[in-house]
């Protein structure tokens, strides 16, 4: 057995210990403090299944010593962008949500590990679900074209602005002293984490997941909406035992499902495209960096 075998086994006993034990916390004792270790726990489960599935994971990727600055440099972006979208805007200045159970160490608990672990559990998830339907959907492109470099290069600069506008909108419309319509705009950073991420990659040359959508690519969008899907029921149904966190002022509140405002699944669309396009940045640039030759 070597050594990533190794590695990667003994992290998928520890991924099982820790998702069991969280929803066991979240489900009986109503623990307000489960999701972090469901994060992780769930995350290395599944990298666990893309490595036994393709030979290769994050996990395994980020462990290799040529990816390390990677690996710092996404927990970087990782952290800030989360602290922004998440505490500053969700919490603090929209008051959308909140973590009722939370103290000052459990925000720096969250920013460092559970955010990462999302992240990364997100990106497995879709990794995996794609794997699974591959043999049975085409990632053939349906719709065929040919943009010319200039062409790509303008709308690769233009979504990003618009990308940078979306994660400021919130900001403006608070320091203008509409606090209360920020609720109706809380959809736009996350959005912007997409354009940003996924347009710098496709700057760089890179496959970005926008691109793929335009172009019929069924499996991607098979396999993104399923992500979307498994993922928000999941953590939404086990945070109703723990109520980790709660949910405030949103839009349309009136509109439950499961109890939970329609909203919420809404946002968890552009949330999870979001975060993968993040990672997909994240490997792009690394992968430019040490072919330069």
């Amino acid at each position: 057995m070597n050594t990533s075998q190794k590695l990667h086994r003994g992290t998928f006993g520890l991924g099982c210990f820790l998702f069991l034990g969280s929803i066991i916390l979240a489900r009986v004792f109503s623990y307000p403090h489960f999701y972090t270790w469901f994060a992780v726990g769930s995350w290395l489960i599944l990298d666990w299944i893309d490595y036994h599935k393709n030979g290769k994971s994050i996990l395994g990727y980020f462990y290799n010593h040529k990816h390390r600055i990677a690996f710092f440099f996404f927990f970087f972006v990782a952290t800030i962008t989360a602290f922004v979208i998440d505490y500053v805007y969700g919490v603090r200045l929209s008051n959308m949500w909140e973590w009722p159970a939370y103290s000052n160490i459990h925000f720096v608990r969250m920013y460092t590990i559970m955010n990462v672990a999302y992240i990364l559990g997100m990106y497995e998830l879709f990794r995996v679900i794609r794997t699974y339907l591959k043999p049975y959907i085409s990632d053939q492109h349906k719709i065929l074209f040919a943009l010319k470099i200039k062409t790509r290069i303008a709308l690769n600069i233009t979504g990003i602005i618009l990308g940078i506008i979306c994660v400021l909108v919130p900001l403006f419309v608070w320091y203008t002293g509409w606090a209360s319509q920020m609720k109706y705009l809380m959809l736009l950073p996350f959005i912007g984490m997409w354009l940003i991420s996924d347009n710098i990659t496709s700057l760089l040359k890179g496959k970005s997941i926008i691109s793929e959508i335009v172009r019929g690519n069924m499996l991607e969008i098979t396999s993104l909406i399923t992500t979307v899907f498994l993922a928000t029921i999941v953590t939404e149904f086990i945070n109703l035992y723990a109520h980790e966190w709660i949910y405030r002022y949103m839009p349309f509140e009136n509109l439950l499902i499961l109890g939970i405002p329609t909203a919420v699944f809404i946002g968890w669309i552009p949330l999870v495209i979001g975060v993968i396009s993040l990672l997909n940045m994240v490997k792009h640039i690394d992968y430019l960096q040490h072919n330069k030759n």
